[in-house]
């Protein structure tokens, strides 16, 4: 499978550098990961060691990114990671990786949450798969209804800003599920250890999906 590009400007996988926002690690580098501020001078601090790179990463990562946040903690701790984040700025377009049709165009609202969400649903290889678009702007998700198609390779919606993206340093939260309860305006991004079996095998690696090469 080729690589199929995401972040708008950046085509090739060499464009794309791995960064690792794990509990450990963040500690490691004296983080506090659950201010927002803190992992934003982090990320720019590593882009003097990476220009011009979209940083990404984090699938099954377990993070204290969440830490403080009611809407991870209600019931039992959820913290680890079931997608791949991009880290670009707000405004930043995202492509759409695959043909398409829209199953949610929401606003997920609330501290920590996603914000703006899109879900698409694919047929890939004779098989359905929904991939998730997390932390977008208000505007991206205002001009989509159910099943409205997309074409693949379409600029479709944007990075929001975090008064709008639930409070985080510009990103897409990207996943992908295998599936869904379609009236689902929300599927979970992160999830706790109890819950991980069944997380992972519903949502596999999206790296896998993009063609990324190891």
């Amino acid at each position: 499978m080729s690589f199929i590009p995401i972040i708008e400007a950046y085509l090739e996988q060499q464009n794309y550098q791995p960064i690792d926002l794990s509990a450990e690690t963040l500690e490691k580098h004296h983080v506090n990961a659950s201010s927002q501020e803190e992992l934003r001078n982090y990320l720019l601090q590593q882009t003097i060691l990476y220009p011009n790179k979209i940083f990404f990463g984090g699938y099954l990562e377990k993070r204290n990114l969440y830490q403080g946040k009611k809407l991870f903690e209600e019931i039992e701790v959820r913290n680890i990671h079931l997608g791949v984040d991009f880290w670009a700025e707000a405004g930043t377009r995202i492509f759409c990786p695959f043909d398409a049709e829209v199953v949610v165009s929401t606003y997920n609202k609330g501290q920590g949450n996603y914000g703006g969400t899109i879900i698409l649903k694919h047929q890939q290889n004779q098989q359905i798969v929904y991939t998730l678009y997390g932390h977008l702007s208000k505007a991206s998700i205002q001009q989509y209804k159910a099943f409205t198609p997309i074409n693949q390779g379409n600029l479709f919606c944007e990075l929001g800003e975090p008064n709008e993206n639930g409070g985080y340093v510009p990103h897409l939260h990207f996943q992908v599920m295998l599936e869904i309860d379609e009236n689902e305006l929300d599927y979970p991004g992160v999830c706790s250890q109890n819950k991980l079996s069944f997380y992972k095998k519903n949502c596999p690696n999206p790296l896998t999906y993009l063609g990324f090469k190891n």
